[in-house]
């Protein structure tokens, strides 16, 4: 809708639906049409961006554009409201099982809405599931075994029925391993790449060219065997 009018908004905010945006959109709506005012109703770090928004706000926004756009904010801003009442209903229902839900939520990849999930499937009582093994099987979080005449078949967890196991269908993202310096040598390799042996072959044996010495201020200082 803004791009069919020619207003660049999705240019310069990451979010389209965040304070500012909204509030250039309801201007919009009202029937302001002038660009540095719509450019000043940024707020926050979107403030820095105004002399940018001034030109991306220059647009031919027709009175049909706005009545659609309304019905689109209307719409978005009624889910929302929706979305909020029952999130209400449902942190009073979970009112006595705050310490479980809290427990839950110490879970390595679990975070409040997670454990509120896992709480609603499987329910406080734990003594319905005999061992910890039950609970995963139930859950759909053992690996599978499908065993007959000798033949091993597939082992991949069946689908979970309860969505029980869907907090962990998406783990936390791992923390980023340290990169191995890089220096530059015969063969463009990395230090690390350098350091790792190849298999021997014949053509390996025939090369004359001189062993290259990889070494970074991150490298223990090579021995004189290390050296050409």
């Amino acid at each position: 809708m803004l791009q069919d009018s020619g207003i660049k908004l999705t240019t310069y905010a990451s979010d389209v639906m965040g304070v500012s945006a909204r509030a250039m959109m309801r201007a919009l709506i009202a029937g302001q049409s002038d660009s540095p005012a719509l450019a000043e109703l940024a707020k926050a770090r979107m403030r820095t961006k105004i002399p940018d928004l001034r030109k991306a706000m220059t647009s031919r926004f027709r009175e049909h554009h706005g009545f659609l756009l309304k019905q689109m904010l209307d719409h978005v801003e009624a889910q929302e409201s929706e979305i909020a009442a029952l999130d209400g209903r449902i942190e009073a229902a979970l009112t006595p099982f705050t310490g479980q839900i809290e427990l839950l939520a110490t879970i390595l990849g679990v975070d409040h809405r997670s454990a509120q999930v896992i709480l609603a499937e499987i329910g406080p009582d734990m003594s319905v599931f005999p061992t910890a093994a039950h609970i995963a099987s139930w859950a759909g979080m053992c690996q599978g075994k499908r065993d007959s005449a000798g033949k091993h078949g597939s082992g991949k967890t069946r689908k979970d029925p309860s969505g029980c196991a869907q907090p962990w269908s998406s783990p936390p993202p791992r923390p980023h391993a340290a990169k191995a310096p890089t220096c530059p040598n015969a063969t463009g390799r990395s230090c690390a790449a350098a350091a790792t042996p190849k298999p021997s072959s014949p053509s390996a044996t025939r090369s004359c060219s001189p062993p290259t010495v990889c070494w970074s201020p991150h490298s223990p200082t090579p021995t004189p065997a290390q050296l050409p």
